[in-house]
């Protein structure tokens, strides 16, 4: 079966490319296999956004980043306290990184966006007349199945989107 997140793949066979492999509802035939023979499929598991259904009223306007059939969040420790003041530019590309030291290795993704700032602010307000400011940032993050595995703090798959 290719994967519905697999945009696209490479077949070889005994280290020759299938230049044109043959796909039947969603399944990759190869026939007159050998026990011999070395089969080889390369996938292209690139970092990605995806959008909700606009009927999953809590995700709207929001993205999530996936890597192959890996979720992606962001955690506190990266992205500092109060993730839902953050913004994700979708249209600037998402960076993958390997990070031996991170988690036993791991790869995370980061990508640029907007914080709404806290300046002008002071803890006793509330409320009050001021034009939303917003800062740039790096955004970072790890696989959704390692969250929490470093400091307390929030977490969040869905990531509002800058328009």
């Amino acid at each position: 079966r290719v994967p519905v997140y697999v945009k696209s793949f490479q077949v070889s066979r005994n280290g020759e490319e299938i230049s044109d492999p043959r796909i039947e509802k969603g399944y990759l035939i190869l026939e007159d296999l050998k026990e011999e023979e070395m089969i080889t499929i390369s996938c292209d598991m690139k970092a990605r956004f995806i959008h909700a259904n606009p009927e999953v009223r809590a995700d709207e306007g929001k993205v999530a980043i996936m890597r192959g059939p890996l979720v992606y969040c962001l955690e506190e420790t990266d992205n500092g306290r109060n993730l839902s003041s953050l913004y994700v530019d979708t249209k600037a590309g998402l960076t993958e990184s390997y990070e031996e030291d991170l988690l036993g290795g791991v790869v995370t993704v980061t990508v640029r966006g907007k914080r709404i700032s806290n300046d002008g602010w002071n803890e006793e307000e509330l409320y009050k007349e001021q034009e939303t400011r917003l800062k740039d940032v790096t955004l970072k993050a790890v696989p959704y199945c390692n969250w929490g595995n470093r400091k307390t703090g929030e977490m969040s798959v869905w990531i509002k989107e800058l328009l």
